[in-house]
């Protein structure tokens, strides 16, 4: 699995030698400049052999220096921001790749890890959903829906209390862990609570290659072909929020009748709020 060269670079840094840190330090400073360089070039810019470089390159867990270079090249690249700039209407540039998402994330594969997540989510004693920055917003949202389902839901937005309540889950329980990049190292470190305490945890996340996929139990892709970090925080969204009606539906359409009930229980007293 492809993971984030920063990413690894920080958690492996306490562990490294002089040398090692020297060379990391370089690349943290300078991520951009460190992707086009050939391997003795980018060597003889630090002041290390090219052994060593290819030796570093190594124990960060990559096959090579053409796939450190990719995966840097993926968290590096400047992309221009603005759809307007790349000769795309505002509206059309929104529909288009909201479309896309949908398109990308709702594969075969999809519709299987859903119907598995909707198993997992029925069989579980109780169900923790967590998620921090924008991930967080899509985790509330997705907690609003369960707790109409009778089902024993838990959220808390600050990262304290996530913790708190990993720290009390056990391998009977569910956790659905949103984090659209797999590399927050808030979320990361909640996914090891769970993790720690044998609780499966079902991730919502971009893709494969990322770090956060080591900790989880099912894994599903919300993916973004647009190349725009503004339109594709939105797209992500929509998909996201769609993702979470599927499974709703998929726990729902096999609920049993104490489910059926809290979801009318929870309708009649809402409707005494309403004109």
């Amino acid at each position: 699995m492809e993971t984030s060269v920063i990413y690894a670079i920080k958690t492996n840094y306490s562990e490294m030698n002089g040398t090692e840190k020297k060379i990391a330090d370089y690349i943290i400073k300078n991520p951009i400049a460190a992707v086009a360089p050939s391997i003795g070039k980018l060597s003889e810019e630090i002041g290390v052999s090219d052994a060593t470089m290819f030796r570093f390159v190594k124990n960060l867990g990559f096959s090579g220096y053409p796939q450190f270079r990719i995966c840097l090249a993926r968290e590096t690249t400047p992309i221009d921001p603005v759809p307007a700039r790349q000769g795309l209407d505002s509206v059309d540039a929104a529909l288009e790749s909201a479309r896309n998402a949908l398109k990308e994330t709702f594969t075969a594969s999809t519709h299987e890890s859903v119907k598995m997540a909707g198993k997992m989510l029925l069989a579980c004693k109780r169900l923790f959903v967590a998620g921090m920055g924008g991930s967080g917003i899509i985790a509330e949202d997705f907690y609003h829906r369960f707790i109409s389902t009778g089902l024993d839901c838990h959220y808390a937005e600050d990262l304290h209390t996530q913790l708190i309540l990993a720290a009390q889950s056990k391998k009977d329980d569910v956790c659905v862990l949103f984090c659209h990049t797999g590399i927050d190292i808030d979320a990361i470190s909640i996914a090891k609570e769970y993790y720690l305490h044998e609780c499966p945890i079902i991730v919502i996340t971009c893709n494969n290659r990322v770090p956060i996929n080591k900790y989880a139990t099912l894994s599903i892709f919300v993916l973004s072909t647009m190349p725009s970090p503004i339109v594709e925080t939105y797209s992500e969204r929509v998909a996201s929020m769609i993702l979470c009606d599927a499974i709703y539906i998929e726990v729902m359409s096999s609920a049993n009748k104490s489910c059926i009930d809290a979801v009318n229980s929870v309708r009649r007293v809402l409707d005494t709020r309403r004109f």
